[in-house]
């Protein structure tokens, strides 16, 4: 049967399709302006360099720029109430280059994004504004939880001939591995991992073509 399955490719979307890590900046220079009213913020670029070169997290980024420790939960607590909202969204800008789902397309390969969301309207809304949308056939946004990728994964497996799922984090690639799906990682989310070989979804696609 599997003869005459659809040839899928599976995106992650956040620092995969999407860059969003102005998003991060914005929403850790307003949690150190409101609560602790610092005036000595570092620029983006600083941000970057910080982020990359000590694979710090942003909430390492915080204590790094503060003489005393913030409590975890207190920041993470402010940073999930707004990592989602609208007006944050719109500082996401796309990574992938158009013209490669467009080839991808021409070739009769599916294209589907799935991707962990706690809101899924503001997500839908957000995606709509990204030229790539056009080309994918389809965008599944789960729930944070223990993984339900892997479920999800499984379940598109058994319709569909899946040629890659392409992510940043570890959920993706636990994801792909457990399904015995082809997996390639991409380093534009900071993450340094074994398996985060490509610099971005561009490169992955290039080797790909």
């Amino acid at each position: 049967m599997k003869f005459f399955m659809s040839k899928m490719i599976i995106f992650d979307l956040d620092d995969t399709l999407i860059d969003t890590k102005k998003r991060h900046f914005n929403i850790i220079s307003d949690f150190l302006q409101h609560f602790f009213a610092e005036k000595k913020l570092i620029s983006f670029s600083e941000y970057l360099i910080l982020r990359k070169k000590n694979c710090f997290s942003n909430f390492d980024v915080i204590n790094f720029l503060r003489n005393e420790k913030i409590e975890k939960k207190f920041f993470e607590n402010y940073f999930l109430q707004r990592i989602e909202q609208e007006n944050d969204l719109k500082t996401d800008s796309e990574i992938v280059n158009f013209d490669f789902l467009k080839n991808l397309k021409q070739k009769n390969i599916k294209l589907m994004v799935l991707s962990l969301r706690s809101n899924i309207e503001n997500a839908i809304k957000q995606v709509k504004n990204f030229q790539f949308s056009t080309f994918i056939d389809d965008f599944i946004f789960l729930k944070h939880s223990d993984n339900p990728k892997t479920k999800v994964l499984s379940e598109i497996k058994g319709k569909n001939e899946i040629l890659f799922y392409a992510g940043d984090s570890v959920i993706d690639y636990e994801a792909a591995i457990q399904n015995n799906i082809s997996f390639f990682g991409v380093k534009t989310g900071f993450y340094e991992y074994d398996f985060s070989i490509y610099s971005d979804i561009n490169e992955v696609l290039l080797k790909f073509f």
